[in-house]
């Protein structure tokens, strides 16, 4: 049995001005919601429907990225190369989608971000 389309499992999806942005931590990425979604786009043959409107979106926790080791085991030397490293893993694993953008989000370098004290 084929499997349902997007366009009726996921009311709205259809719509050209529907940005499709799938969310995981870091480590994890891309986890396996994110990959079961993209699997179920490439099965049903939706893959040009969706490619220019789907974004992955990697949340590192702070230190996460400059932990991060290249090729040869080196540890990378900014936030900036572990985001780059992290982003060539997750896209080999989702060979489906090539066009697919990657982007990465740390709220505690995010530049308008506020300190906030916690209560005592």
């Amino acid at each position: 049995m084929k499997p349902p389309s997007v366009r009726t499992s996921r009311p709205g999806l259809d719509d050209e001005r529907v940005l499709i942005v799938l969310c995981s931590l870091f480590k994890g990425a891309p986890d396996h919601a994110m990959k079961t979604f993209i699997e179920h786009v490439a099965a049903t043959g939706s893959v040009g429907d969706f490619a220019d409107r789907l974004a992955l979106l990697i949340l590192p926790r702070p230190t996460e990225a400059i932990e991060m080791k290249d090729d040869a085991g080196e540890q990378v030397e900014n936030d900036e190369e572990g985001y780059e490293i992290k982003r060539e893993q997750v896209l080999a694993k989702i060979r489906t989608l090539v066009s697919m953008i990657c982007r990465f989000y740390s709220s505690m370098r995010s530049p308008g971000r506020r300190a906030r004290s916690s209560p005592t």
